[in-house]
Formats: C-alpha cells, structure tokens, sequence
C-alpha cells in the first residue's frame, strides 16, 4: 500500500508561525494530495476556537519535543463525508502511537470527540481540519519528549506527553509521523471505500466522553446532553431532553462527569 503522505518530500520550514496556515497556502496553489508540511517549532500554533473566542486557541509547541505537522487531503468524497475526517484522522493517530508504547497492548489513549487525544495524564494531541477550495487541510501537535516543566504552569495538570506517559524511548517525530501515516493509509482508504465499521468501532473503544454531561457548540447553534455512543460515521450521539441528537461536527466546549468539570487544553 503506497503511504498517503510524502513524508520524504515534506516541507520544512524550521520554524514557522503556523504549518496549517502553510498547508493551506499550498493547498489553494494545487498541491497535491499527501502533501506534508512539519516544523520544528510553532510560534503561533493553532487549535480549534472555543466559543465566544475571537480565533482560534494557541497550540504550545515548543522546539524539537513534539510532532507539528499539517497535511493536504482531496478526499473523493461527499462533503457532508468531510466532517468525519477528524475522527478518522484521531483514531488513526491513536492507533499509531498506541502501537508505540512499551507496554502495548495495555496502554492505550482515549478520544475526546472529535478531535483530542487523551493519556492517562492529560491531553496529549489535538487535530484541527479545515477546508481549502477543494482539499481539506488536517493538522495536529502530537506532544512527544515534554516534561512537565516543559508546559506553561497553566497546563502542567491538564497535559501530557509521549516521556509523561511512559514511553522509553521516546519515539523521533519521524518516527511518529511515520508510524500515524501507516495507520491513516489504511484508514483513509477504507473510509474512501465506503467502510464505516472500522470507525465507529474505533471510536467506541476509546469513547472519553461516554455517559458525560457536554456542551457542543457551532457556528450559530449548539446543543446540551448526556454523550451515550458514536455513530456509523462517527458522529456524536447525545441524549437530550428533545430527545437523541446526532450531530456530525462541532466542538465540544465543555463536559463534565461525576460533578467535576474538565476544562479543555
């Protein structure tokens, strides 16, 4: 199976403000799907807006400890398929680093729909997906060698990394990026394929938010409820006091379990 993204051929700025805003750039110039661009460093590292935020929320990327990287896809797809493409991308991702831990199969991450990656200590990386003309750009931040001094004080309990988790050694972010692109290969081809199973299935396993109270919001709407499963296309699926919602895309902006609230990173 030839690998989704050119890796070898990856663009590498060093260090850049932001490598989504330099994939979405080459997207709209035409380049080609499985384009890759990876920086050493980010100084202005974007994650997905909570609500009421003027932009989007600052990504901490310090120099040579985590994986930054943004990619070019041109899915043939439905755009109403387009969504689901974080999810994939997340699961995938999990799966890729999953592989990776020392004591595999029995460390593994959880996901918090649809776009976060969870330890057992914190957050550990974050997807962003957004449209360019006809491709959609996906970037992550994947913390790798951090220690917890690494993060601001602000994050230091909500966070983790690769070494915080316990992986010894720690994996390169070649090595990382190489193993997630293994995974989202095989991923996107079957999704492109029509098969779902994989996904929901995916998901299911690695359900975070399950029998959580959670807000998710969007661009002029929201809704409120209790998160009970995954759908066939890994949508959301919330028990509401109108009854059960299935809702595609979104953020989830808060959430809850237990009477302790966990504030996003």
């Amino acid at each position: 199976m030839t690998p989704l993204l050119g890796l070898a051929g990856a663009v590498r700025p060093g260090s850049c403000a932001s490598t989504q805003e330099i994939a979405r750039s080459l997207a709209r110039e035409g380049a080609p799907e499985g384009t890759v661009v990876i920086a050493e460093t980010q100084t202005a590292g974007r994650g997905r807006p909570r609500r009421g935020d003027a932009g989007a929320r600052s990504w901490h990327s310090p120099p040579g400890l985590g994986l930054w990287m943004s990619f070019v896809l041109r899915p043939r797809l439905d755009t109403a398929d387009w969504p689901a493409l974080t999810a994939m991308t997340a699961l995938a991702l999990a799966k890729a680093i999953e592989g990776l831990h020392p004591a595999a199969p029995r460390w593994s991450c959880a996901i918090k729909w649809p776009n976060d990656l969870y330890g057992h200590r914190g957050k550990l990386a974050g997807i962003l997906a957004e449209t360019a003309g006809n491709a959609v750009v996906v970037g992550l931040g994947l913390n790798l060698a951090l220690r917890a001094e690494d993060f601001p004080p602000e994050l230091r309990k909500r966070a983790t990394s690769l070494r915080l988790e316990g992986f010894d050694p720690v994996p390169t972010a070649e090595f990382a990026a190489a193993a997630m692109n293994e995974r989202l290969t095989a991923a996107y081809l079957a999704f492109q394929n029509g098969d779902r199973d994989f996904l929901r299935e995916g998901l299911r396993a690695r359900f975070l938010l399950r029998g959580a109270r959670v807000r998710v919001t969007w661009p002029g709407g929201g809704a409120e409820g209790t998160a009970v499963d995954v759908g066939s296309a890994g949508e959301l699926i919330l028990k509401t006091a109108e009854g059960p919602r299935a809702l595609v895309a979104g953020e989830v902006t808060a959430w809850s379990r237990a009477g302790a609230s966990h504030p996003d990173y």
